[in-house]
């Protein structure tokens, strides 16, 4: 950090001679007004102000910019902004930076900043998707994965609407920093597949997509119940399909899509592409595309149907003179009837019990029995059979 640029750097360790860092930092051209402000407020308002790059990291990453005539940026922490309207200033005609920062209060501070800045127009804050992607594994893995790959779907659908790489690059940012928040959890998970037999759980019959097409229905007895829970759930999933594709249409009827595609174009294909997804045909996919297979079951993408779904359901029926008080209420009340009504027989009819080793309230009287479950297929050491252990009490020692 540069001591000369102000006392942000106070009680941080020196890795250049301060006499030199001086006579640098005399010898560099002063930032202008726009970051002599931002570093100004940033040391009384936000903790580290350290972190901060100051006058001579400016200069040199501008240089940096400048040099390799760069049109896009992506940086990994924003802090205050300083190092991204630093870079601005260097970037090429129509280039463009996209900076990722998890923290809203340093997102804001720096978004504050830039906007008052000439480049504006120029630089990106990323602050929510990223903390979107980290929700998502951390929720469940089969929702980490089907959230990355619809995010990188829907880019790749924008792209081609817009041809914006910045938007891409947007993307990929947002991903990649997602994922780096849970690489506490990840990493490990990864690390693990080395040693246990985790492609058990893409392996059993049942449990893969080959025996979950939609409808499907199977000679093997073992597969009996199997084959009468893919029934319902294949049912449910025609039914919204239906439901959004019909909501969707009737959108389009009554002029309520937005002008801009990028807006639903994207939803409008997630219904298309979880159907085409239920079909044998959709193989290729499940196999090429990595971890899709631990997915296990087609139905599992109804979790992402949801949104477009209920979007599309809204616009669809809602009035469109906001004067009708009288009818919004009752469309409100009616749509508030229909989901209490699939709510609660969903609740009877649908839901299932978990097995005992699959709910604590199950485990806690087994184990204070005495009493243990047998392991996890997949997560016993590869090549060995975790039936061949012996059950028995749990004695202790």
């Amino acid at each position: 950090m540069t001591a000369a640029a102000g006392s942000y750097d106070a009680g941080v360790t020196d890795i250049v001679a301060p006499t030199l860092e001086a006579y640098a930092a005399e010898h560099t051209t002063a930032p202008p007004p726009h970051l002599e402000a931002l570093a100004a407020e940033l040391v009384g308002t936000l903790d580290s102000p350290h972190m901060m790059v100051g006058r001579l990291e400016g200069r040199f990453l501008e240089l940096l910019t400048f040099a390799l005539s760069a049109t896009s940026v992506l940086e990994v922490g924003t802090f205050g902004g300083y190092s991204a309207l630093a870079m601005a200033a260097g970037l090429a005609p129509g280039g463009r930076i996209v900076s990722c920062e998890l923290s809203p209060v340093h997102a804001a501070f720096a978004r504050r900043h830039i906007a008052a800045s000439p480049y504006a127009a120029r630089i990106e804050v990323v602050a929510g998707l990223a903390i979107a992607i980290a929700g998502c594994w951390l929720s469940n893995p089969t929702v980490g994965v089907m959230g990355c790959y619809l995010l990188a779907a829907a880019a790749l659908v924008v792209f081609g609407l817009e041809r914006s790489s910045a938007k891409l690059l947007r993307t990929a940012a947002g991903a990649v920093l997602g994922m780096g928040l849970v690489a506490v959890y990840l990493v490990p998970a990864s690390w693990e597949q080395r040693w246990v037999d985790i492609h058990q759980a893409t392996q059993d019959k049942g449990e893969t997509p080959e025996y979950s097409w939609l409808f499907a229905v199977h000679n093997d007895p073992a597969l009996a119940y199997h084959d009468v829970v893919l029934h319902t759930v294949s049912t449910i999933a025609i039914l919204m399909i239906g439901v959004a594709l019909c909501a969707l249409f009737l959108c389009w009827l009554r002029g309520r899509l937005p002008e801009k595609a990028r807006w639903w174009v994207p939803l409008a294909l997630i219904p298309v592409a979880v159907l085409l997804l239920q079909f044998p045909f959709s193989r290729p996919l499940w196999n090429l595309l990595p971890d899709l297979r631990f997915q296990q079951f087609p139905w599992r993408w109804l979790v992402v149907l949801e949104a477009p779904m209920g979007i599309f359901a809204a616009a669809a029926i809602w009035p469109r003179n906001s004067t009708h008080h009288l009818q919004r209420f009752a469309i409100a009340a009616a749509a508030g009837a229909v989901f209490l009504t699939l709510t609660t027989w969903a609740e009877k009819d649908l839901f299932q019990v978990c097995d005992d080793e699959d709910a604590v309230a199950g485990m806690v009287p087994v184990y204070a029995a005495g009493q243990g479950f047998a392991g996890t297929y997949e997560y016993e050491p590869i090549g060995a059979d975790i039936s061949l252990i012996a059950a028995g009490p749990i004695v202790p020692v």
